[in-house]
């Protein structure tokens, strides 16, 4: 989800003020999505107070960003076994968010036990409706771990599909990378091209992986002569980016 503005905040907080629930419900939600840099403790402890009170009152957006906050959010301490209870109202209730990240907490063993047919039920929920990047990854993780060097295409769907999503998250070209990857490691394309859209998308994305991964593929020789100038030109990139492996690489 885009991180709220200043007058977006404003606007709820006038809501809130004049007596408007939602808009009670919706200045809690914006107050904790917003990067831990930019939340003091006052707007922590009223973002707070603000999405228990939603929560209680049926608001399920409110639970699940509640669920979310007590697991793997960054305000808050964790209570999973909470979160867990949380999450599970608020995806019953089609919000696909919430559904995404329980199937984390099932493929995690956190807040219960462990239980990766339960994980990927609930992520393939947050893929398949709403095509969030995060959960096709681990949907396609969870599927390809199944038959380990085996291509399979319903997770080759699932990273591609998280590969398309629209949202303004680091998770999209994470996506990409994991399909370029599977596709490249596991797949038997008949070309680079396949391939190197798909690392090349998640690379823009800012996926330092993506930009490696596009180097090993320019340095192979498996769909030609290999093309070391551009290779080590992306492994430059993703040096820039942190990885370093990918420092020594552009080095050779």
């Amino acid at each position: 989800a885009q991180m709220p503005n200043a007058e977006v905040i404003t606007y709820a907080r006038q809501g809130c003020a004049a007596g408007d629930t939602q808009g009670c419900d919706n200045l809690g939600i914006y107050l904790l999505r917003r990067p831990p840099a930019e939340v003091n403790d006052a707007d922590k402890a009223e973002g707070r107070r603000l999405i228990e009170e939603g929560c209680a009152r049926g608001n399920t957006s409110a639970c699940g960003i509640l669920g979310w906050q007590l697991s793997y959010g960054p305000h808050f301490p964790h209570d999973d076994v909470r979160a867990r209870a949380l999450l599970t109202q608020a995806c019953e209730a089609d919000g696909w968010g919430p559904c995404g990240d329980l199937g984390l907490l099932f493929r995690d063993g956190r807040g219960g036990e462990r239980d990766l047919e339960q994980a990927l039920r609930y992520v393939t929920l947050a893929c398949t409706n709403g095509s969030i990047a995060l959960s096709c990854r681990v949907q396609g993780g969870l599927l390809a771990e199944r038959q380990t060097g085996v291509f399979i295409p319903e997770a080759m769907a699932a990273f591609q599909r998280g590969c398309a999503s629209t949202e303004q998250t680091p998770y999209v070209g994470a996506a990409c990378n994991a399909a370029g990857s599977y596709l490249f490691q596991v797949g038997t394309p008949t070309s680079a091209q396949p391939v190197a859209q798909l690392l090349g998308r998640g690379c823009e994305l800012g996926d330092r992986d993506a930009c490696h991964n596009l180097g090993v593929l320019h340095a192979s020789t498996r769909f030609g002569p290999a093309n070391m100038t551009v290779a080590r030109q992306f492994m430059q990139r993703s040096c820039q980016m942190g990885r370093e492996d990918s420092c020594r690489l552009a080095r050779q």
